[in-house]
């Protein structure tokens, strides 16, 4: 992982080509693990009585 997040900075440093595009798409991705996460600790809070401490 740390390998691949290098390559993406260098390639992000250098003005690559597509960098635009290439950014927005993983921030799209990071939103969507977010949005994933957020949902797996309201499920989780759930089924073990504690949703209050899951409440947003």
């Amino acid at each position: 992982v740390g390998g691949n997040l290098n390559q993406l900075a260098r390639h992000f440093n250098s003005g690559g080509a597509d960098t635009e595009q290439i950014r927005a798409k993983i921030l799209d991705e990071l939103a969507d693990l977010i949005a994933f996460r957020l949902n797996a600790e309201k499920v989780l809070g759930e089924l073990y009585g504690n949703a209050q401490a899951y409440r947003l």
